[in-house]
């Protein structure tokens, strides 16, 4: 599409301003665009065959540098600069955004792995805590038919106490993993 839309600015520009006055704009654009989308070989092959062209063009100026034919030579010569010019910038900018791309790709892994690892805690200690749990209700069970009625009321209370401890730190945990991972995501959106 960019190619396009240079082509018809090319063709309309040369008709309105005169092909010199297209040439200086089109040609590094040109040379830019085909460094960052396609690479430095194209980039550079297409500099090459813009330089050659315009030498082919103003050819017999290599050869008679007179004073008449000099601002053409100095136009040429300006035709390539600038066409150098963009296929640099085309070039350093895919590499730029290349490096970044893979800069984010290497946090992108390294978060999955962050996430991976935070679950595998969290799955271990909820394990740990449904285990406790169990283990809490076996020994309420137990204590319940050993000590009868008379003793009931103060066992249940340090049960209860007993369970409400873990739970409450479990919550804790839970609530600040959630808001952490919530945090990681927005920043991660962001």
């Amino acid at each position: 599409v960019m190619f396009l839309g240079l082509l018809a600015a090319i063709v309309y520009g040369s008709s309105a301003f005169g092909l010199r006055a297209v040439v200086w704009v089109a040609l590094p654009i040109i040379t830019m665009t085909a460094g960052w989308l396609l690479g430095p070989q194209a980039a550079l092959i297409l500099l090459l065959a813009s330089c050659v062209s315009v030498g082919l063009t103003y050819g017999q100026l290599i050869f008679d540098v007179s004073e008449q034919k000099l601002p053409d030579l100095i136009y040429a010569a300006g035709y390539c600069l600038v066409a150098a010019m963009g296929a640099a910038i085309g070039i350093f900018t895919k590499r730029t955004f290349a490096k970044q791309y893979d800069d984010l790709r290497e946090l992108s892994i390294e978060l999955h792995k962050s996430n991976a690892e935070l679950e595998r805690r969290v799955a271990e200690r909820t394990a740990d805590l449904s285990d406790s749990l169990e283990k809490l209700k076996r020994t309420q069970d137990d204590l319940i038919q050993a000590e009868k009625l008379a003793s009931l009321g103060g066992m249940v209370a340090g049960i209860a106490h007993e369970l409400n401890t873990p739970i409450g730190n479990a919550l804790v945990t839970a609530t600040t993993l959630h808001a952490r991972a919530h945090a990681l995501d927005h920043a991660m959106q962001g």
